[in-house]
């Protein structure tokens, strides 16, 4: 028998081969239909699925509308802060909570601080070998405790303060009491002199210049006490108006602080978006650079595509493979930056997250394992242990690396 007519002997090689071209060509489409609508959106190139860049990009605009709200807001209460500095010429004390509600809040941050610390304890147990994070949980206890002194200190102040105010105020209001008796026995009096003196003036036979001379005494104390008592009220008005300034000035102060902080945390969310955009970018660039490596080098490496992809051997995938896995770890923890301080903004962003968790190592499992051997094995067997061990949480081990996870507790 002729072997050059004999095709069976090169129909399974041939087969094989065919097969991981189809493969590879498979690769090449979808790399370039999953970044197609993104480089159509963009000037600048992107590798990452649509449905990611565009939920990113929905939350990124949600936030610089917010942003650009919250420093018009805080123009404006500066403004308005400024204004009421201006018309305000005296400083007083303002009271601000009740005790009842400041005693309850200093409770319940207690409370809180308690329950806080008595978790932070527990959690120190299960993660003694985490250092950086003992010492930030330490810290984060020790501020809290400033903090709880600040509250006390804070309500304190206002008790001792509300306490001041009131017996000033009653003071002031004894004064202002026994001055308007006063006035009315000096009037009463004065009166009293003038119905006499007119009776005498009316009686007399002649002037007498002792007697006239009393009567303008009278006179000019009567306008005397007039000013006085018209100088005292523009006085009171004026210290009303000063002290109604000083509590919009302080109000507006607190506003003003208010608007900053929210500037300062709407500010931290849009620069969160931008850097987990670019550790998307990163992540997708990562792995098309690796199947890029792979592909070129598959037929220098003679071990299995799972044994290759790990390989510190020049035609192995071990240090690309090692980048795109150190950028999967930067990208999640970017999104669990975002979920725990903005649980809104995370929400917006649920679409990119959850491509990610479904998709986003399906092209390093098409590397890993071409022809669906070791998936294949695992479904038949019932067991993917070995699946995952060589193409699944098992790659990080293999470059050593941990795997960074999204996770759901609440803190």
């Amino acid at each position: 028998m002729n072997p050059l007519f004999d095709q069976s002997l090169v129909l399974v090689p041939h087969t094989s081969n065919m097969l991981r071209v189809i493969r590879l060509l498979a690769t090449l489409f979808l790399s370039a239909s999953v970044t197609r609508a993104a480089r159509k959106r963009n000037s600048h190139q992107t590798y990452m699925p649509s449905v990611i860049s565009m939920s990113i990009r929905k939350a990124k605009g949600n936030a610089a509308v917010a942003l650009d709200t919250a420093q018009k807001h805080e123009a404006l209460v500066k403004e308005k802060t400024e204004e009421a500095a201006r018309a305000s010429e005296l400083k007083a004390k303002l009271e601000a909570e009740t005790k009842a509600a400041a005693m309850e809040e200093a409770a319940t941050q207690k409370c809180a601080s308690d329950k806080a610390i008595v978790a932070a304890e527990n959690a120190r147990a299960h993660t003694a070998s985490e250092k950086g994070w003992n010492e930030a949980q330490a810290e984060q206890l020790r501020t809290q405790e400033v903090y709880q002194k600040a509250v006390a200190a804070r309500n304190k102040a206002d008790e001792e303060g509300r306490a001041e105010i009131k017996t000033i105020k009653k003071t002031m209001a004894d004064a202002e009491a026994a001055r308007v008796q006063a006035e009315a026995d000096a009037n009463a009096a004065a009166s009293t002199a003038r119905s006499l003196r007119i009776a005498y003036d009316t009686a007399k036979e002649k002037d007498e210049e002792s007697v006239e001379a009393l009567k303008d005494a009278l006179d000019k104390l009567e306008i005397a006490n007039e000013r006085a008592s018209a100088k005292a009220e523009e006085a009171r008005d004026a210290a009303r108006d000063a002290e109604e300034a000083q509590m919009a000035l302080d109000a507006a102060v607190a506003d003003w602080n208010a608007a900053k902080a929210d500037v300062q945390r709407k500010k931290l969310l849009k620069n969160l978006l931008w850097d987990l955009y670019d550790r998307i970018e990163e992540f997708y660039q990562a792995t098309s650079d690796l199947a890029k490596h792979m592909r070129r080098n598959e037929d220098d490496c003679n071990a299995d595509p799972h044994d290759c992809l790990i390989s510190e051997e020049r035609h192995g995938g071990h240090a690309k493979l090692k980048e795109v896995l150190q950028n999967w770890n930067s990208m999640i923890l970017a999104f669990m930056e975002i979920k725990e301080p903005f649980p809104k903004a995370y929400e917006e962003i649920s679409d990119a997250s959850d491509e990610i968790r479904k998709n986003g190592v399906s092209q390093i499992t098409l590397i890993c394992d071409p022809h669906m051997t070791l998936e294949l094995a695992a479904k038949a067997s019932g067991d993917s242990t070995d699946y995952h061990a060589k193409c699944g949480d098992g790659l990080w081990e293999a470059v050593g690396l941990k795997k960074n996870r999204f996770f759901y507790t609440s803190w």
